[in-house]
């Protein structure tokens, strides 16, 4: 919970209108299984693994949460009764375990964050003509028949679920916006003996983190001092690792883990580029970088690969494109970058002004929309 800003912006949004409100999440290893962090009740009722390669391991583990969580709100509903439920998919048959409040009048919204066919056709390489994929998506159009509104996290993939799973009324694109109060532009005081670049984000390879990695080692001669911080957690960390190894980068390279929301913005803040190096292969291809807005939010320019999403959002003017996957090419415009501070500080300008409309405070009046439509009269839980 603590690490994702989507959730948190969202939990603290209606608690700070003064709804009582409970996130029921995965549990850290150090936390304790109940918290409160900015007015929100956190409950941490399973453990978090970032194991995942193993679709049958995987599956267990999301079918032993939608057991917890069923339990747990249906515990929790009969003692104080939830007027509205907010359910963050993966997968989407989690909204399910909002069974018992919705059979007693409690408003559901389901959060897409990723389309789950194609996500999992991505992570456990099957096509659209897989068996997985057609029950993945049946389960779409049951879990968006159940719940009242849909939250869907980009507008590419609002067209294409109000195409096959839900009607466009019942649906709404939200992306996941920077929370002002988290990401403070901060102008960076130039440290003339280190060119830092920074990667925060899933360690997976459709992430592109690769091709970061291989255009640095191709830059590490060119440009003195040169660093690139990678900061998260995921299930190819040890194949990044191995990667740094061979290329012999372990001076220049540096993977620093998972860090709090509050920390990851200091960590941009010391950076003079991000690196976005997002692949298009399918799922990729439509799934938009947050850091993107968290970059431009504190001032940093970034780098971004040129996907159908990114496309979709950015241009060439507020940020600096390459072809995703393009190593040389990746390579060529941190070094130009490098070179022309000027360029830098443009690129940091723009990205400041296109951000201003795209913030939190700005959008989260859409959210507060849907969520009084949805509630009754009764006790704001």
């Amino acid at each position: 919970y603590e690490s994702d800003n989507r959730v948190r912006r969202y939990a603290e949004t209606l608690a700070e209108q003064g709804f009582v409100v409970d996130a029921i999440a995965l549990k850290n290893i150090g936390q304790k299984t109940k918290g409160e962090l900015n007015g929100v009740n956190i409950y941490r009722i399973q453990k978090r693994s970032y194991n995942e390669k193993n679709k049958y391991i995987y599956l267990i583990r999301i079918v032993a949460f939608f057991l917890k969580s069923s339990f747990f709100i249906s515990f929790k509903h009969l003692i104080s009764s939830y007027r509205i439920l907010h359910v963050h998919s993966v997968p989407d048959f989690l909204v399910f375990s909002t069974i018992l409040p919705k059979i007693t009048g409690s408003k559901i919204i389901l959060d897409i964050h990723d389309l789950v066919p194609e996500l999992f056709a991505s992570k456990f390489k099957c096509d659209k003509n897989a068996l997985l994929f057609k029950l993945l998506l049946i389960i779409e159009k049951l879990s968006s028949s159940f719940c009242d509104h849909i939250i869907i996290a980009n507008h590419i993939w609002h067209k294409e679920i109000t195409n096959r799973s839900v009607e466009d009324i019942k649906c709404t694109a939200i992306m996941n916006y920077p929370d002002p109060k988290l990401f403070q532009y901060t102008r960076k005081i130039k440290n003339n003996e280190k060119f830092i670049t920074i990667y925060p984000g899933t360690l997976s390879k459709h992430q592109g983190i690769e091709t970061a990695i291989r255009a640095i080692y191709m830059l590490k001669e060119k440009i003195p001092n040169l660093e690139f911080r990678i900061f998260g957690k995921g299930t190819d960390k040890q194949y990044f690792e191995n990667l740094i190894n061979d290329l012999n980068l372990q001076s220049t390279v540096y993977i620093k883990g998972l860090l709090p929301l509050e920390d990851i913005a200091k960590a941009i803040s010391e950076a003079d580029l991000g690196i976005e190096p997002k692949l298009s292969d399918g799922f990729a291809d439509e799934a938009f970088s947050t850091k993107i807005f968290e970059f431009m939010m504190v001032g940093v320019p970034v780098v971004v690969s040129k996907t159908k999403v990114h496309r979709y959002y950015l241009d060439e003017t507020i940020v600096s494109f390459f072809e995703p996957g393009n190593i040389e090419q990746l390579s060529q415009n941190i070094y130009s970058l490098w070179q022309n501070p000027e360029k830098l500080d443009k690129y940091a300008e723009m990205g400041r002004e296109f951000i201003k409309d795209n913030t939190w405070d700005k959008k989260k009046n859409i959210y507060n929309s849907i969520v009084n439509n949805l509630l009754k009269k009764g006790v704001r839980k």
